[in-house]
Protein backbone atom coordinates (compact mmCIF):
# COMPACT_ATOMS: atom_id res chain seq x y z
CA UNK A 1 0.00 0.00 0.00
CA UNK A 2 1.23 3.62 -0.85
CA UNK A 3 0.62 4.79 2.76
CA UNK A 4 2.81 7.43 3.91
CA UNK A 5 4.41 8.34 7.07
CA UNK A 6 5.06 4.40 8.11
CA UNK A 7 4.92 3.96 11.39
CA UNK A 8 7.03 1.09 13.64
CA UNK A 9 4.71 -0.79 15.91
CA UNK A 10 4.87 -3.86 18.15
CA UNK A 11 2.38 -5.51 20.26
CA UNK A 12 2.46 -8.55 22.19
CA UNK A 13 -0.53 -10.58 21.54
CA UNK A 14 -0.71 -13.76 24.25
CA UNK A 15 -3.96 -14.17 22.61
CA UNK A 16 -5.75 -13.18 19.64
CA UNK A 17 -8.64 -10.88 21.35
CA UNK A 18 -11.65 -9.75 20.16
CA UNK A 19 -13.38 -7.24 21.53
CA UNK A 20 -16.85 -8.44 22.43
CA UNK A 21 -17.87 -4.83 23.90
CA UNK A 22 -18.45 -1.65 21.64
CA UNK A 23 -19.58 1.64 22.98
CA UNK A 24 -20.97 4.11 20.49
CA UNK A 25 -19.95 7.32 22.47
CA UNK A 26 -22.89 10.13 22.11
CA UNK A 27 -23.21 12.55 19.62
CA UNK A 28 -24.26 15.90 20.13
CA UNK A 29 -27.32 15.95 18.18
CA UNK A 30 -29.04 12.64 18.07
CA UNK A 31 -31.13 11.42 15.25
CA UNK A 32 -32.07 8.01 16.30
CA UNK A 33 -31.42 5.15 18.85
CA UNK A 34 -29.54 1.76 18.32
CA UNK A 35 -29.05 -0.60 20.93
CA UNK A 36 -25.55 -2.03 21.43
CA UNK A 37 -25.72 -5.66 20.73
CA UNK A 38 -23.21 -6.59 23.26
CA UNK A 39 -23.97 -4.28 26.08
CA UNK A 40 -28.10 -3.75 25.60
CA UNK A 41 -27.75 -0.26 26.42
CA UNK A 42 -29.49 1.91 24.78
CA UNK A 43 -26.96 4.68 23.11
CA UNK A 44 -27.81 7.68 20.78
CA UNK A 45 -25.70 7.21 17.45
CA UNK A 46 -25.89 10.45 15.03
CA UNK A 47 -26.92 8.64 11.15
CA UNK A 48 -28.82 9.11 8.60
CA UNK A 49 -32.25 7.48 8.56
CA UNK A 50 -32.73 3.69 7.56
CA UNK A 51 -35.84 3.29 7.43
CA UNK A 52 -38.08 0.98 9.45
CA UNK A 53 -36.41 -2.53 10.71
CA UNK A 54 -37.83 -6.02 10.21
CA UNK A 55 -39.06 -7.44 12.98
CA UNK A 56 -39.46 -10.81 12.48
CA UNK A 57 -39.99 -13.58 14.14
CA UNK A 58 -37.08 -15.51 16.10
CA UNK A 59 -35.81 -18.32 13.84
CA UNK A 60 -36.31 -22.15 14.84
CA UNK A 61 -33.20 -23.10 12.66
CA UNK A 62 -31.77 -26.24 13.92
CA UNK A 63 -33.24 -25.16 17.14
CA UNK A 64 -29.73 -22.94 17.80
CA UNK A 65 -31.76 -19.94 18.03
CA UNK A 66 -33.69 -20.56 21.34
CA UNK A 67 -30.87 -19.11 23.50
CA UNK A 68 -30.53 -16.13 21.27
CA UNK A 69 -31.05 -12.79 22.59
CA UNK A 70 -34.59 -12.10 21.06
CA UNK A 71 -33.94 -8.48 21.22
CA UNK A 72 -30.94 -8.53 18.78
CA UNK A 73 -33.04 -10.89 16.27
CA UNK A 74 -35.85 -8.73 16.41
CA UNK A 75 -34.03 -5.30 15.86
CA UNK A 76 -32.10 -6.64 12.90
CA UNK A 77 -34.68 -9.43 11.84
CA UNK A 78 -32.06 -11.68 11.55
CA UNK A 79 -33.23 -15.07 10.43
CA UNK A 80 -30.24 -17.89 10.49
CA UNK A 81 -31.48 -19.97 7.82
CA UNK A 82 -31.80 -17.49 5.49
CA UNK A 83 -28.28 -15.83 6.40
CA UNK A 84 -26.70 -19.36 6.38
CA UNK A 85 -28.98 -19.87 2.17
CA UNK A 86 -27.24 -16.65 1.30
CA UNK A 87 -24.14 -16.89 2.59
CA UNK A 88 -22.44 -17.65 -0.85
CA UNK A 89 -24.32 -14.92 -2.60
CA UNK A 90 -23.02 -12.26 -0.23
CA UNK A 91 -19.85 -13.48 -1.04
CA UNK A 92 -20.24 -13.31 -5.19
CA UNK A 93 -21.85 -9.78 -5.33
CA UNK A 94 -19.62 -8.49 -3.22
CA UNK A 95 -16.67 -9.59 -4.84
CA UNK A 96 -18.02 -8.08 -8.17
CA UNK A 97 -18.92 -4.58 -6.49
CA UNK A 98 -15.32 -4.70 -5.36
CA UNK A 99 -14.34 -5.16 -8.37
CA UNK A 100 -15.13 -2.10 -9.81
CA UNK A 101 -14.85 -0.12 -6.26
CA UNK A 102 -11.28 -1.66 -5.08
CA UNK A 103 -9.41 -2.16 -7.96
CA UNK A 104 -6.17 -3.78 -8.19
CA UNK A 105 -4.39 -0.80 -9.28
CA UNK A 106 -4.91 1.75 -6.38
CA UNK A 107 -2.91 4.41 -7.66
CA UNK A 108 -4.17 7.90 -7.09
CA UNK A 109 -4.34 7.80 -10.64
CA UNK A 110 -6.35 4.98 -11.05
CA UNK A 111 -8.86 6.03 -7.99
CA UNK A 112 -9.08 9.48 -9.53
CA UNK A 113 -10.40 7.78 -13.13
CA UNK A 114 -13.09 5.13 -11.23
CA UNK A 115 -14.47 7.98 -9.47
CA UNK A 116 -15.31 10.24 -12.41
CA UNK A 117 -16.89 7.40 -14.56
CA UNK A 118 -19.22 6.94 -11.66
CA UNK A 119 -19.90 10.31 -11.55
CA UNK A 120 -21.10 10.11 -15.48
CA UNK A 121 -24.08 8.87 -14.65
CA UNK A 122 -24.50 7.77 -18.66
CA UNK A 123 -21.56 6.12 -18.22
CA UNK A 124 -21.55 2.57 -19.00
CA UNK A 125 -19.29 1.36 -15.46
CA UNK A 126 -21.99 3.92 -13.59
CA UNK A 127 -24.85 1.67 -15.00
CA UNK A 128 -22.59 -1.48 -14.54
CA UNK A 129 -22.32 0.06 -10.42
CA UNK A 130 -25.72 1.05 -10.03
CA UNK A 131 -27.07 -2.48 -11.21
CA UNK A 132 -24.21 -4.75 -9.01
CA UNK A 133 -25.19 -2.21 -6.21
CA UNK A 134 -28.89 -3.50 -6.63
CA UNK A 135 -27.83 -7.16 -6.55
CA UNK A 136 -25.75 -6.66 -3.84
CA UNK A 137 -28.78 -5.36 -1.55
CA UNK A 138 -30.82 -8.73 -2.20
CA UNK A 139 -28.91 -10.63 0.13
CA UNK A 140 -27.34 -8.12 1.73
CA UNK A 141 -30.75 -7.10 3.50
CA UNK A 142 -30.97 -10.75 4.82
CA UNK A 143 -28.28 -9.71 7.34
CA UNK A 144 -30.45 -6.30 8.88
CA UNK A 145 -30.72 -3.04 7.82
CA UNK A 146 -28.20 -1.22 9.79
CA UNK A 147 -25.22 0.15 7.92
CA UNK A 148 -23.16 -1.70 8.74
CA UNK A 149 -23.45 -6.03 9.30
CA UNK A 150 -23.47 -6.75 13.14
CA UNK A 151 -20.88 -9.56 13.45
CA UNK A 152 -21.87 -10.52 16.96
CA UNK A 153 -25.41 -10.48 16.34
CA UNK A 154 -25.20 -12.52 13.22
CA UNK A 155 -23.00 -14.80 15.14
CA UNK A 156 -25.51 -15.01 18.27
CA UNK A 157 -28.44 -15.71 16.13
CA UNK A 158 -26.54 -18.86 14.73
CA UNK A 159 -24.96 -20.21 18.03
CA UNK A 160 -26.87 -19.05 20.68
CA UNK A 161 -26.28 -16.42 23.48
CA UNK A 162 -22.48 -16.26 24.50
CA UNK A 163 -19.83 -14.36 24.12
CA UNK A 164 -18.49 -13.28 21.30
CA UNK A 165 -14.82 -13.51 22.86
CA UNK A 166 -15.14 -17.33 23.76
CA UNK A 167 -16.37 -18.43 20.18
CA UNK A 168 -13.50 -20.68 18.99
CA UNK A 169 -11.43 -19.90 15.48
CA UNK A 170 -12.61 -22.32 12.82
CA UNK A 171 -13.35 -23.19 8.93
CA UNK A 172 -16.67 -22.23 9.59
CA UNK A 173 -16.18 -18.26 10.72
CA UNK A 174 -18.38 -16.55 8.51
CA UNK A 175 -16.47 -13.47 9.79
CA UNK A 176 -14.27 -12.75 6.12
CA UNK A 177 -17.93 -12.59 4.57
CA UNK A 178 -19.08 -10.15 6.34
CA UNK A 179 -16.45 -8.17 6.51
CA UNK A 180 -16.23 -8.49 3.10
CA UNK A 181 -19.59 -6.70 2.72
CA UNK A 182 -19.47 -4.44 4.87
CA UNK A 183 -16.14 -3.31 2.91
CA UNK A 184 -19.08 -3.08 -0.08
CA UNK A 185 -20.99 -0.48 2.23
CA UNK A 186 -17.79 1.69 3.02
CA UNK A 187 -16.54 1.82 -0.75
CA UNK A 188 -20.54 2.37 -1.73
CA UNK A 189 -21.00 5.21 0.60
CA UNK A 190 -17.33 6.91 0.62
CA UNK A 191 -17.44 6.81 -3.49
CA UNK A 192 -21.14 8.20 -3.44
CA UNK A 193 -20.92 10.69 -5.86
CA UNK A 194 -24.28 12.70 -5.01
CA UNK A 195 -22.80 15.15 -2.79
CA UNK A 196 -20.43 16.85 -0.03
CA UNK A 197 -24.22 15.90 2.16
CA UNK A 198 -23.48 12.20 2.43
CA UNK A 199 -20.05 12.15 2.31
CA UNK A 200 -20.32 14.40 5.55
CA UNK A 201 -22.81 11.98 7.01
CA UNK A 202 -20.34 8.86 6.34
CA UNK A 203 -17.07 10.78 7.89
CA UNK A 204 -19.21 11.15 10.87
CA UNK A 205 -20.76 8.08 11.08
CA UNK A 206 -17.37 6.18 10.41
CA UNK A 207 -15.82 8.17 12.77
CA UNK A 208 -17.84 6.01 15.90
CA UNK A 209 -17.45 2.46 14.98
CA UNK A 210 -14.07 2.42 12.63
CA UNK A 211 -12.64 0.09 12.22
CA UNK A 212 -14.91 -2.53 14.06
CA UNK A 213 -16.81 -3.09 11.34
CA UNK A 214 -14.31 -4.48 8.97
CA UNK A 215 -11.61 -6.54 11.50
CA UNK A 216 -12.03 -8.05 15.15
CA UNK A 217 -8.38 -8.20 16.31
CA UNK A 218 -5.07 -7.93 15.35
CA UNK A 219 -2.38 -10.96 14.94
CA UNK A 220 1.06 -11.12 12.86
CA UNK A 221 1.18 -11.82 9.18
CA UNK A 222 1.97 -15.50 9.67
CA UNK A 223 -1.09 -16.19 11.94
CA UNK A 224 -3.32 -14.66 9.27
CA UNK A 225 -4.92 -17.34 7.91
CA UNK A 226 -5.91 -19.78 10.69
CA UNK A 227 -7.84 -16.33 12.30
CA UNK A 228 -10.71 -15.54 10.22
CA UNK A 229 -11.48 -11.68 10.73
CA UNK A 230 -8.45 -11.09 11.80
CA UNK A 231 -6.02 -8.44 10.39
CA UNK A 232 -2.12 -7.56 9.77
CA UNK A 233 -2.33 -4.40 8.98
CA UNK A 234 -2.67 -2.72 12.62
CA UNK A 235 0.05 -0.25 10.75
CA UNK A 236 -1.89 1.16 8.18
CA UNK A 237 -5.66 0.99 10.08
CA UNK A 238 -3.94 3.70 12.73
CA UNK A 239 -2.86 5.56 9.80
CA UNK A 240 -6.39 5.80 8.26
CA UNK A 241 -7.97 6.09 11.56
CA UNK A 242 -5.83 9.16 12.42
CA UNK A 243 -7.05 10.92 8.23
CA UNK A 244 -10.47 9.66 9.31
CA UNK A 245 -10.20 11.83 12.04
CA UNK A 246 -8.69 14.58 10.67
CA UNK A 247 -11.72 14.62 8.11
CA UNK A 248 -13.94 14.71 10.82
CA UNK A 249 -12.61 17.46 12.51
CA UNK A 250 -12.26 19.33 9.43
CA UNK A 251 -16.21 18.74 8.77
CA UNK A 252 -16.99 20.05 12.38
CA UNK A 253 -15.25 23.00 12.16
CA UNK A 254 -16.68 23.57 8.61
CA UNK A 255 -20.03 23.20 10.10
CA UNK A 256 -19.85 24.90 13.96
CA UNK A 257 -17.91 28.11 12.03
CA UNK A 258 -20.41 30.38 12.17
CA UNK A 259 -21.83 29.59 15.63
CA UNK A 260 -21.67 31.54 18.17
CA UNK A 261 -18.79 31.38 20.91
CA UNK A 262 -16.70 28.85 18.63
CA UNK A 263 -13.48 27.71 19.42
CA UNK A 264 -11.91 25.80 17.03
CA UNK A 265 -9.16 24.10 19.72
CA UNK A 266 -12.10 23.07 21.98
CA UNK A 267 -13.34 21.30 18.57
CA UNK A 268 -10.15 19.40 18.03
CA UNK A 269 -9.60 18.79 21.83
CA UNK A 270 -12.84 16.74 21.66
CA UNK A 271 -12.19 15.17 18.31
CA UNK A 272 -8.46 13.80 19.04
CA UNK A 273 -8.76 14.08 22.93
CA UNK A 274 -9.93 12.14 25.71
CA UNK A 275 -8.73 13.63 28.60
CA UNK A 276 -6.31 16.56 29.11
CA UNK A 277 -2.42 14.87 27.65
CA UNK A 278 -4.64 11.96 26.54
CA UNK A 279 -5.36 10.97 22.91
CA UNK A 280 -8.61 9.27 21.79
CA UNK A 281 -8.04 6.12 21.15
CA UNK A 282 -9.90 3.63 19.45
CA UNK A 283 -12.04 0.32 20.65
CA UNK A 284 -9.84 -2.21 19.49
CA UNK A 285 -7.18 -3.70 21.11
CA UNK A 286 -4.29 -2.63 19.73
CA UNK A 287 -5.58 1.03 18.66
CA UNK A 288 -6.54 2.05 22.57
CA UNK A 289 -4.95 5.08 23.14
CA UNK A 290 -2.66 3.71 26.39
CA UNK A 291 -1.30 1.19 23.55
CA UNK A 292 -0.31 3.70 21.27
CA UNK A 293 3.76 3.44 20.60
CA UNK A 294 5.29 7.08 20.47
CA UNK A 295 6.21 7.12 16.83
CA UNK A 296 1.80 7.09 16.40
CA UNK A 297 1.83 9.94 19.29
CA UNK A 298 4.19 12.45 17.55
CA UNK A 299 2.01 11.43 14.34
CA UNK A 300 -1.02 13.08 15.96
CA UNK A 301 0.71 15.78 17.42
CA UNK A 302 2.50 16.66 14.42
CA UNK A 303 -1.17 16.64 12.16
CA UNK A 304 -2.53 18.55 15.04
CA UNK A 305 0.29 21.01 14.48
CA UNK A 306 -0.84 21.11 10.81
CA UNK A 307 -4.38 21.55 11.45
CA UNK A 308 -3.49 24.85 13.51
CA UNK A 309 -1.92 26.24 11.12
CA UNK A 310 -5.09 27.18 9.52
CA UNK A 311 -6.19 28.90 12.89
CA UNK A 312 -5.38 32.57 11.37
CA UNK A 313 -3.20 34.14 15.18
CA UNK A 314 -4.49 37.87 14.47
CA UNK A 315 -6.73 40.28 16.34
CA UNK A 316 -8.33 41.45 13.45
CA UNK A 317 -9.15 37.65 12.06
CA UNK A 318 -10.75 37.30 15.67
CA UNK A 319 -12.59 40.28 15.24
CA UNK A 320 -13.68 39.33 12.01
CA UNK A 321 -14.64 35.95 13.18
CA UNK A 322 -12.73 34.55 10.57
CA UNK A 323 -10.89 31.89 13.35
CA UNK A 324 -10.56 29.04 10.29
CA UNK A 325 -9.28 29.20 6.98
CA UNK A 326 -11.40 26.64 5.75
CA UNK A 327 -9.78 26.88 2.48
CA UNK A 328 -6.46 26.45 3.01
CA UNK A 329 -7.12 23.06 6.08
CA UNK A 330 -9.18 21.77 2.58
CA UNK A 331 -6.45 22.26 0.91
CA UNK A 332 -3.98 20.45 2.82
CA UNK A 333 -6.27 17.69 3.65
CA UNK A 334 -8.36 17.26 0.69
CA UNK A 335 -11.12 14.83 0.81
CA UNK A 336 -10.47 13.36 -2.32
CA UNK A 337 -6.75 12.46 -1.12
CA UNK A 338 -8.84 10.63 2.28
CA UNK A 339 -10.92 8.84 -0.61
CA UNK A 340 -7.87 7.39 -2.38
CA UNK A 341 -6.55 5.79 1.31
CA UNK A 342 -10.28 4.48 2.07
CA UNK A 343 -9.61 2.83 -1.11
CA UNK A 344 -5.84 1.76 -0.85
CA UNK A 345 -6.52 0.17 2.48
CA UNK A 346 -9.86 -1.30 1.85
CA UNK A 347 -8.07 -3.40 -1.50
CA UNK A 348 -5.36 -4.39 1.26
CA UNK A 349 -7.78 -5.68 3.75
CA UNK A 350 -9.64 -7.50 1.07
CA UNK A 351 -6.64 -9.08 0.18
CA UNK A 352 -6.29 -10.17 3.69
CA UNK A 353 -9.74 -11.77 3.70
CA UNK A 354 -9.51 -13.64 0.10
CA UNK A 355 -6.41 -15.40 2.15
CA UNK A 356 -9.05 -16.39 5.04
CA UNK A 357 -12.04 -17.08 2.55
CA UNK A 358 -10.20 -19.27 0.32
CA UNK A 359 -7.71 -21.14 3.07
CA UNK A 360 -8.47 -24.63 1.34
CA UNK A 361 -9.94 -25.75 -2.31
CA UNK A 362 -13.00 -24.79 -3.93
CA UNK A 363 -15.23 -22.17 -3.40
CA UNK A 364 -14.28 -20.51 -0.51
CA UNK A 365 -17.61 -19.10 0.45
CA UNK A 366 -19.63 -22.24 -0.40
CA UNK A 367 -16.98 -24.45 1.73
CA UNK A 368 -17.88 -21.62 4.81
CA UNK A 369 -21.85 -22.39 4.28
CA UNK A 370 -21.25 -25.94 4.70
CA UNK A 371 -18.67 -25.49 7.89
CA UNK A 372 -21.04 -23.26 9.37
CA UNK A 373 -24.33 -25.52 8.54
CA UNK A 374 -22.19 -28.53 10.76
CA UNK A 375 -21.47 -26.48 13.32
CA UNK A 376 -24.72 -24.98 13.90
CA UNK A 377 -25.91 -28.20 14.30
CA UNK A 378 -23.48 -29.72 16.64
CA UNK A 379 -23.93 -26.90 18.86
CA UNK A 380 -27.82 -27.25 18.58
CA UNK A 381 -27.30 -31.14 19.46
CA UNK A 382 -25.24 -30.00 22.38
CA UNK A 383 -27.94 -26.90 23.57
CA UNK A 384 -30.54 -30.38 23.10
CA UNK A 385 -28.67 -32.38 25.46
CA UNK A 386 -28.08 -29.64 28.24
CA UNK A 387 -31.66 -28.92 28.05
CA UNK A 388 -32.90 -32.82 28.05
CA UNK A 389 -30.83 -33.40 31.26
CA UNK A 390 -31.74 -30.36 32.64
CA UNK A 391 -35.51 -31.35 32.69
CA UNK A 392 -34.37 -35.18 33.74
CA UNK A 393 -31.82 -34.05 36.83
CA UNK A 394 -33.07 -30.36 37.72
CA UNK A 395 -30.52 -30.47 40.56
CA UNK A 396 -27.50 -31.33 38.25
CA UNK A 397 -24.89 -29.32 37.78
CA UNK A 398 -24.76 -26.42 34.77
CA UNK A 399 -23.48 -28.20 31.77
CA UNK A 400 -21.37 -25.71 29.53
CA UNK A 401 -20.44 -25.25 26.10
CA UNK A 402 -16.69 -26.13 25.55
CA UNK A 403 -15.70 -23.18 23.95
CA UNK A 404 -11.76 -23.15 24.90
CA UNK A 405 -10.71 -19.77 25.11
CA UNK A 406 -6.82 -20.66 25.36
CA UNK A 407 -6.77 -23.52 22.94
CA UNK A 408 -3.69 -23.80 20.88
CA UNK A 409 -6.27 -24.35 17.61
CA UNK A 410 -8.45 -21.47 19.06
CA UNK A 411 -5.52 -18.93 19.90
CA UNK A 412 -2.42 -17.83 19.01
CA UNK A 413 0.31 -18.17 20.52
CA UNK A 414 2.09 -15.39 22.11
CA UNK A 415 3.74 -13.18 18.85
CA UNK A 416 4.54 -9.31 18.00
CA UNK A 417 3.45 -7.67 15.13
CA UNK A 418 6.30 -6.09 13.86
CA UNK A 419 5.30 -4.04 10.45
CA UNK A 420 8.01 -1.67 9.23
CA UNK A 421 11.34 -1.05 11.36
CA UNK A 422 12.51 2.01 9.12
CA UNK A 423 12.55 4.78 11.07
CA UNK A 424 10.03 7.72 10.84
CA UNK A 425 11.50 10.20 8.50
CA UNK A 426 8.28 11.89 7.29
CA UNK A 427 7.42 13.57 10.65
CA UNK A 428 8.13 16.64 11.85
CA UNK A 429 9.48 16.69 14.80
CA UNK A 430 9.02 19.72 15.76
CA UNK A 431 5.54 20.06 19.28
CA UNK A 432 3.70 22.32 18.58
CA UNK A 433 2.65 24.52 21.80
CA UNK A 434 -0.53 21.55 22.94
CA UNK A 435 -4.27 22.62 22.84
CA UNK A 436 -5.62 24.88 25.35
Amino acid sequence: MAFADKLSLSLDLATVIEDDIIVYPDLPLSVGNEVDLDTGLNRNIQRRSIGERSLGDASVFSGTTARTSRSAQELLGLDAEDMLDALPDLSDTSDKLLRVLAPPDTSDAAIRTMRNVLKNSESRMSKKFKRLCDTFQIPRKLFGNSLYIHRAAVLRTFLGEIRIADVTYGPWRPDPLLQKANLCKLLMTTLNPSGSVESDQTIEELDQIFPTPFLHSFVSPELLVNHAGSSALREDTLKLGLDLRTQYAIMLLTRNLNQDNFDPDTVLYQVFYQARDRLNGWNLTGMRAEEFPEEFEDMVTYRLSLIRQSFPNDPQASRTGQLVDIEHLESNFPREGFVNEVVAWSRARLNELQRQINIVEGDGAENIRRALEHEVHDVSKTYSRIENNTNVHPNSPTVELNYETTSELTRAPTESIETSRQPITSINKLKPSGIR
